[in-house]
């Protein structure tokens, strides 16, 4: 096996300050790895493969260097491009994930002086293991800096925004973690083993239940795993008007749900392998982040639940994802929630 860092690590990243900072991954099995970063110099065993390295707190600075050796392989990771700042990590569903290509002040925030220091990460949506393997995502994996328009374009826009307010206060770098998915549940985003033991959510997990009791596994599996087609460019165009914030209520008047020809899998319908199935993006996607160094978490969604008619026990939900999250980091890390805004132009 080769030396390799979890996903979250990478050129231009963001590591959070004035704490504990673990640097994870994977090699040889027993292999020893050693991390340097700011004159620190730390190893660790990787005990059946999987190793974690724990640096002492730094200071914020704007410009340091992260090495990553092997002692069996002789491999050496190193970037060059990393900041030490605060680091927030960007939940949600399609209102945290609208990205700045789409804010309606793009034209101007676009032309709005480089930062270097503000620096945004995409985690690549995930439905279940293997996923990526089959729906390749090539504009999420990797830092983006605050510079060119290209980059710019991916950052969240409301997570942008806020950083952008952080870095004038604060005058350290930002990093944003953006870890949402449009259409999805707070269940979604909490442990099986939280929802489990909430009596109050337990319609949740009867709903996923009946959905796969009545799966027919021989066509579901293969149909999971059958690569997206990319959108036409009516679809595209249809999607950006949206996304826009055009008024849509023509389309929605006369689309008719019912009319969709009959699929074998679809994402956004529950099922054994569905982006909206509880636990499901907590494990596939959430649990790859921890434990990176975070500031706090900032959560924008709602919507799907109260589609889905659990909005009378919403508290619940999210008082037992934040209870989770919490758990996950192993620390009472700050939990922060955007009140919903009002949208015209559905017209259902």
């Amino acid at each position: 096996m080769r030396l390799q860092l979890a996903l979250i690590f990478g050129e231009h990243m963001v590591l959070q300050r004035e704490k504990p900072i673990r640097i994870w991954g994977t090699s040889a099995r027993n292999d020893t790895v050693t991390v340097k970063l700011n004159g620190q110099c730390v190893s660790a065993e990787a005990e059946w493969g999987k190793w974690c390295a724990v640096l002492e707190p730094e200071p914020a600075c704007s410009r340091t260097s992260l090495e990553i050796s092997s002692k069996i392989t002789s491999e050496k990771i190193c970037f060059d491009d990393v900041a030490i700042g605060d680091v927030w990590l960007a939940g949600g569903q399609s209102n945290m994930e609208f990205i700045m290509k789409y804010d309606y002040d793009f034209q101007e925030t676009k032309l709005l002086p480089d930062d270097d220091q503000l620096r945004c990460f995409t985690y690549p949506q995930a439905a279940y293991p293997g996923f990526l393997e089959i729906n390749a995502c090539p504009e999420a994996g990797f830092w983006r800096l605050w510079k060119d328009e290209e980059d710019r374009k991916f950052f969240s826009a409301v997570a942008t925004y806020m950083g952008m307010l952080i870095r004038k206060s604060e005058n350290v770098p930002v990093g944003i973690i953006s870890c949402n998915w449009g259409g999805s549940p707070a269940s979604a985003w909490t442990s099986m083993e939280d929802l489990k033991s909430t009596e109050e959510l337990e319609p949740i997990l009867s709903w996923h239940k009946k959905a796969c009791e009545t799966t027919d596994w021989a066509r579901y599996i293969p149909a999971s795993e059958a690569e997206t087609p990319p959108p036409t460019k009516e679809q595209q165009d249809f999607n950006d008007r949206f996304m826009m914030g055009e008024d849509m209520s023509e389309f929605f008047k006369n689309f008719d749900p019912s009319k969709l020809p009959p699929v074998d899998f679809a994402p956004f319908t529950p099922g054994p392998r569905s982006t909206v199935r509880p636990a499901g993006l907590y494990e596939n996607m959430l649990s790859k982040v921890a434990p990176y160094g975070l500031k706090g978490f900032v959560w924008y969604q709602g919507e799907d639940d109260d589609a889905r008619e659990w909005a009378e026990f919403y508290d619940v939900s999210m008082i037992t994802m934040i209870r989770s999250w919490r758990k996950l980091w192993n620390e009472q890390l700050p939990f922060y929630q955007i009140e919903l805004a009002p949208f015209r132009g559905i017209g259902m």
